[in-house]
């Protein structure tokens, strides 16, 4: 792992993955500024960037309005990835509000670890 990978993780992910959480689940803001927890059943494209249709975890209601950074448009419950994440804090705090590829980032620390 590279010096600027390892200040790209600290910086977009700095908090681990939660365990609890399942196969295509995330934490993510509602429009009332509460982390909520959902589950992506559906995946999509816009100009070869992904998007994923999430749902409540609690049920098959839509997760609701995100805001413009991280919902597609005119598309409800569809959402870029820079809107979903692996821990509640970093959610509350925004951490990767603009950046997708926070994912590929979190491979590389568990790489590192491993």
């Amino acid at each position: 792992m590279t010096d600027r990978e390892r200040q790209m993780i600290s910086t977009y992910i700095p908090s681990p993955s939660d365990p609890e959480l399942g196969f295509m689940d995330y934490y993510m803001m509602d429009s009332a500024d509460r982390v909520i927890r959902v589950h992506v059943v559906s995946l999509s494209y816009i100009k070869d960037v992904p998007i994923y249709e999430v749902i409540r975890k609690r049920g098959m209601e839509y997760a609701g309005v995100f805001n413009a950074i991280g919902e597609c448009g005119s598309m409800p419950g569809w959402y870029y990835m820079r809107a979903l994440y692996d821990n509640k804090e970093d959610c509350r705090n925004n951490t990767h509000m603009m950046y997708d590829g926070w994912e590929r980032l979190r491979e590389l620390e568990k790489e590192e670890t491993s």
